[in-house]
C-alpha cells in the first residue's frame, strides 16, 4: 500500500512539474505534505484548505492525536482540527 501511495504522489508531483506557473512550474510554487492514514486515525483523501484552517493547527492535531503530545500548543497551533480525524 505504501508503494502505491508513493507512486501516486510522484505522479501528482510530475503533473505539477509539467505545468508552467510564471517563471517556473506549479511544483516550484507548491508544498506537498504526504503521509499515511495514521493507523486509521486520519480521514483518507482529505483536502484541508489553508484559507480556513491553519497548518500549525493540523500539525498540533496530528501531534496530539497520533503521538500523544500533551502540550497546550505547537507553535501558533492550539486548536484541534476535527475535520481531518476519522
Amino acid at each position: 500500500m505504501i508503494w502505491w501511495n508513493s507512486t501516486k504522489v510522484a505522479q501528482f508531483a510530475g503533473l505539477l512539474d509539467g505545468a508552467t506557473d510564471g517563471a517556473g512550474t506549479i511544483l516550484d510554487n507548491s508544498v506537498i505534505m504526504f503521509g499515511s492514514g495514521g493507523a486509521g486515525l486520519l480521514k483518507k483523501d482529505t483536502f484541508v484548505s489553508g484559507s480556513t484552517i491553519q497548518l500549525s493547527d493540523v500539525h498540533f492535531t496530528i501531534l496530539q492525536k497520533m503521538f500523544g503530545y500533551t502540550g497546550a500548543s505547537f507553535g501558533a497551533g492550539k486548536n484541534i482540527v476535527s475535520s481531518i480525524l476519522a
